[in-house]
Parts: C-alpha cells; structure tokens; sequence
C-alpha cells in the first residue's frame, strides 16, 4: 500500500482493513473499558458541537490519534468507503437549507428557494460529526480484541451473556462488511457495475 494514501494492497480487501489490528501500539495496549468510554465521549462531545472550528480540533486529535496507533491508512480507506454516505449527508442538508432562511452571504436564490454559504457550513459540519462518531466507533474495533471486549466489560461488573453480546456485535460488523464485500466482489465478477 502507498505509505498514507489508505489504497489496500493487492490481495488486501475491506474485511482486513477494518477488522482488530494486531499492533503494538498504545491504543491496542490500553484498557479495553477506557476504549469504550473514549468511544463515548467523542460520541457525545460531536453530537453537541455545532463549532466548526471545534471538530477540525477533535479531527486534528482523531489523526494524531490514529497516526499514533498505525491505523490511519484503515481510517483513510473507511473514508473511501464512507465518501458516498458523507456526500448524500451534505446533500441532503442543502436540499432542506434551501427551503429555510438563514444569515449570511446568498449562493443562490429563486423564489422561496435560498441557498445560502451557512447551509453549506452547517452540511459540511454535520458530515464531519457523522464521520467523527463513525471513526472513534472503527478506532475501538481495529484496536481492541473480541475477547478483550468481553474480558474489559467484566471488568466493570457487567453480566457475561451482555458483555458477550456487545462483543459479539464488535466482533460481527466486521464480518457482515467483509460479506457485502465478497457479494460486491461477485457481482462486479458477473459483469454488474456495482462501483457506479
């Protein structure tokens, strides 16, 4: 793989990049709990930030982060994945910005059709948020073993059949998406246009 661009190498498919990486990094060595709670911190801290400018910072942490721990070309792939998802999300807070009056400078105005420069802040913000919570979400799978899930979970007094069950949701996300992978991989191989 090219260093930083996040393209797999051959023979490298989505499943392997977004599953548990076996590193030796900080994050694959911290407490599986502190995982857990980090996920939900940066899950709450981008649901309540509408600053532009304060999730550029907790992106800027998020690479520095994933940089840190080695995964950073497997976050650079989910974006590859996740690109049509981030651009229907924008799309779609144009299309209903559109219909409303905000301030600020006019892009394009027709009638009661006006879009202004802060409906498409507050799309490409809301991208960001969504991009956020899904990344912290893949920083705790590609960190942290199936067994350390359930192992940290116990940890904190939760019952065996539920600390199974979360980690076995943990365990399962990356096995559906590497079978929608190989069911993408058959259809392209049957001549279906699956990309497009």
């Amino acid at each position: 793989s090219c260093p930083g661009c996040g393209r797999p190498e051959r023979g490298e498919s989505l499943m392997d990049l977004l599953q548990y990486v076996d590193l030796h990094s900080f994050m694959n060595k911290m407490d599986p709990c502190t995982k857990f709670f980090f996920f939900i911190a940066i899950a709450v801290m981008t649901s309540f930030t509408r600053s532009g400018p304060a999730l550029l910072l907790i992106l800027a942490f998020m690479v520095c982060l994933w940089a840190g721990s080695g995964i950073l070309k497997h976050m650079l792939f989910l974006v590859q994945k996740i690109k049509v998802l981030l651009i229907f999300i924008i799309l779609l807070w144009l299309v209903m910005g559109a219909f409303s009056k905000d301030p600020g400078p006019v892009i394009f105005s027709a009638g009661s059709i006006s879009l202004e420069w802060f409906d498409l802040y507050k799309g490409l913000v809301l991208g960001l948020r969504i991009f956020l919570m899904i990344g912290s979400f893949y920083t705790v799978i590609l960190t942290t073993n199936f067994s350390e899930i359930i192992v940290g979970l116990r940890k904190i007094h939760v019952p065996y059949s539920v600390a199974f069950g979360i980690g076995l949701i943990f365990q399962m996300i990356p096995i559906i998406t590497g079978e929608f992978h190989s069911i993408i991989q058959a259809q392209s191989s049957r001549g279906l246009e699956v990309e497009k």
